[in-house]
């Protein structure tokens, strides 16, 4: 897209890609609170630190043809970004976006799969340091889309769960209320038209179970906590598989997180095979050194969950269905 359309976004992940011919090339954007990378062909990224209203001009690209990516390594969780093109001075030549990917993978999960503080290399941070040293671009969710040559999407939110939030937070914001939005304040669903996912990575329930409950909250002890996150996670698997009947769902957990968390997700795969859905299963992920900002996954932890997502995906033959 060159200068035509704007597209606002708050997801972590994003990315846009463009083809164009020409030495020079301007990249049009808004944004005053993100990190992101423009990666011209194989060059090294040119990182923006919250640029604000900008156009970042390119130059020495040559004459030939190029491709040029935008990604928001951060995460913003109360603000927006908006992209507002890719531009040519010089008498350079816009060329066809280049064409989706046959493989897309989409990842559902909360801050690990963010890649909250995940460059950081201590476990105790202010909230500026996990803000800039979170990069959903070395997140395991890119690396595996990466590994496949992939399309993907990462519906993912520091602090989420399926019921209950982390302590409690935003108790009418869980999983199941922003996912189908493009952004986090709009509750006009994402146009699933061209995406249609072969894998899905759901990775969810940590901060459901991770704090006690407070007075107030709406349920009266844990057990009646897990009953509620069962119930709504079978719901919303079997939302997820209603929008993509051929995929293959990849529940993923902690094996050494909550005992209560561990068993709830047993519980809920289970109940989803009883259904009878025959492409769904359990990927678990040893220990972790968690030594990223408070205690998240550090980017050899990322590496681990990538090995095995991607260990599990190549032993399923028709996971790709033919693409």
């Amino acid at each position: 897209m060159y200068g035509v359309e704007m597209h606002t976004y708050q997801w972590p992940g994003v990315y846009i890609e463009g083809r164009f011919k020409g030495e020079s090339v301007t990249v049009k954007l808004n944004d005053s609170a993100n990190i992101l990378n423009i990666i011209v062909d194989d060059r090294a990224p040119i990182i923006l630190n919250r640029p604000g209203l900008i156009s970042h001009r390119i130059d020495g690209l040559g004459q030939g043809e190029h491709t040029i990516r935008l990604e928001k390594r951060t995460e913003t969780q109360g603000t927006t970004g908006t992209f507002w093109g890719f531009s040519l001075p010089d008498g350079g030549k816009p060329l066809p976006a280049p064409l989706p990917r046959a493989r897309q993978i989409e990842f559902i999960g909360d801050s690990d799969m963010v890649g909250y503080g995940n460059t950081s290399t201590k476990r105790d941070c202010t909230k500026s340091e996990v803000f800039e040293t979170t990069d959903s671009q070395q997140a395991y969710p890119a690396q595996v889309a990466r590994t496949y040559n992939a399309d993907f999407q990462l519906n993912a939110y520091s602090g989420i769960g399926i019921v209950r939030n982390y302590d409690g937070m935003e108790p009418d914001r869980p999983m199941p209320v922003l996912y189908p939005r493009v952004l986090f304040n709009d509750p006009t669903p994402y146009d699933r038209k061209g995406w249609t996912p072969q894998v899905i990575v759901v990775a969810l329930g940590g901060n459901d179970f991770s704090t006690p409950l407070k007075p107030g909250e709406k349920w009266k002890d844990v057990a009646a906590l897990r009953t509620d996150w069962e119930t709504t996670f079978v719901k919303f698997l079997s939302d997820i598989r209603a929008q993509n009947p051929d995929a293959f769902l990849i529940m993923g957990a902690l094996e050494t997180f909550n005992a209560d968390y561990l068993a709830a997700t047993k519980s809920v795969l289970a109940a989803r095979k009883v259904a009878g859905d025959a492409r769904i299963d359990l990927v678990t992920y040893p220990q972790l050194e968690l030594t990223a900002c408070d205690w998240h996954p550090s980017l050899n932890d990322h590496k681990t969950m990538k090995n095995i997502v991607e260990a599990f995906i190549d032993q399923q033959p028709d996971i790709w269905q033919g693409k």
